[in-house]
């Protein structure tokens, strides 16, 4: 076989198995930093991060939710190298979506009922890091988190989604503040060459669907918050067991909820949407109508086929 032969052929492995992974190796230290165990296993491609789940803040008391962060092992196994999820995958049900740099969970946008958890009439009551403890003790932030998102705020890395790729704030390399609308339709972009997710100060702040290829967490200990990585129907009365008293927009709004934040005329709702579309999934399903949720395919396999066609091609045809 011909020299040039072998070299295209070593050329086409070599690329397979170098594909960038998703999180610089920057992102990741910074993570350590924060008392993360990561392992990274590259026979496998997947990046593991574990942590208590408790933040490296303190959580403010008095503002209506006094139950303390406790310890409850968030464990996840994501992929290495970036990955594109066709149709895109679900992040409208209860739960974890993502882990911030401080230990602490990303949920999405919304209260056990179905509501808005930031913003709005029944809105939960957040502390000064718009973040706040379960009942079961699962720290977690809805949406931009303050304590985090402090000095420097251009290009700031604030933590990593359930599909690996890394969460960042409004804030861009020239100042620019990025809303909802200029996002795409799982709240991210293609930023300087890679994929990555915004979090914004509007619906729905932090990820409207998983770009990549999502996995669910691997947890012990009191469990996830709302729902932990199970979602559950909320109750049709009291008190959701979620989160604590809400009012308007957290700790500075004031004002009392109505009783209509206490209910969900969808019992299932978190169950029955899909992409985080909506403000009110619990009582306006009918307007959450993006339910499709499929496979999967890899870009790093797209590219890996491409480039094994071509070592073929030149086999075929120049290598007798």
């Amino acid at each position: 076989m011909k020299l040039s032969c072998i070299l295209v052929l070593a050329g086409a492995f070599i690329f397979q198995a170098s594909a960038e992974q998703i999180l610089t190796d920057e992102e990741i230290q910074m993570m350590r930093n924060n008392n993360y165990t990561i392992t990274v296993d590259v026979d496998s491609s997947t990046i593991t991060y574990e942590h208590t789940g408790v933040p490296d803040h303190t959580s403010d008391k008095g503002w209506g939710n006094n139950n303390d962060a406790e310890i409850v092992n968030h464990r996840y196994t994501l992929p290495l190298k970036p990955t594109v999820s066709s149709p895109k995958g679900c992040a409208g049900g209860l739960g974890v979506v993502g882990l911030a740099v401080s230990g602490a969970a990303f949920y999405n946008p919304y209260t056990g009922f179905g509501w808005d958890a930031v913003h709005g009439e029944c809105a939960e009551e957040l502390d000064s890091c718009r973040g706040h403890p379960s009942p079961n003790g699962a720290y977690h932030y809805h949406g931009v988190p303050e304590c985090l998102y402090t000095g420097d705020l251009a290009d700031k890395f604030l933590g990593v989604a359930l599909d690996g790729y890394p969460i960042y704030g409004p804030m861009d390399s020239t100042g620019k503040n990025w809303t909802s609308a200029e996002l795409d339709k799982c709240h991210g972009h293609t930023y300087n060459g890679r994929y990555m997710y915004r979090a914004t100060y509007d619906f729905p702040y932090l990820i409207s669907c998983f770009h990549g290829n999502s996995v669910k967490a691997q947890q012990s200990g009191p469990g996830g918050g709302n729902g932990g990585n199970e979602t559950r129907p909320p109750p049709m009365d009291g008190r959701p067991p979620g989160d604590g008293p809400p009012n308007n927009d957290g700790p500075n709004g004031g004002g009392e909820m109505t009783g209509k934040c206490f209910t969900a005329n969808y019992r299932n709702w978190d169950s029955e949407i899909c992409y985080v579309v909506c403000k009110n999934p619990g009582n306006d399903l009918e307007n959450c109508s993006e339910n499709d949720i499929g496979g999967s395919t890899s870009v790093f396999d797209a590219l890996s086929v491409i480039y094994i066609l071509v070592a073929a091609f030149v086999v075929t045809h120049f290598c007798h």
